[in-house]
C-alpha cells in the first residue's frame, strides 16, 4: 500500500512515468479459487476503502485464469 500511495501521490505521471505495481504472490499458483475469490476482494477492498477506484485498479493474472469467464 505504501508504494502504491506513493505513486498516487506523484501524480498523473507517477513516479518518473511509472503506472502500475505489480504484487507477485506466487503461493497462490495452485489455489485459484483463493486467489479470484478472497484474495482478489481483498484487494478490490482496499482500493475501496481508501476511496481510490478512480486512479487505481486491481487487474488479476493468473496461472489458471480463464477469459472471458472471469476477468483476471
Amino acid at each position: 500500500w505504501q508504494a502504491i500511495s506513493d505513486m498516487v501521490a506523484a501524480g498523473p505521471a507517477g513516479k518518473a512515468g511509472v503506472s502500475s505495481i505489480l504484487l507477485s504472490a506466487p503461493g497462490f499458483d495452485n489455489d485459484f479459487a483463493i486467489w479470484a475469490g478472497p484474495v482478489f476482494a481483498m484487494l478490490e477492498a482496499g482500493v475501496s476503502a481508501i476511496q481510490a477506484e478512480e486512479v487505481i485498479g486491481v487487474v488479476c493474472f493468473h496461472p489458471q485464469c480463464k477469459f472471458p469467464q472471469i476477468l483476471c
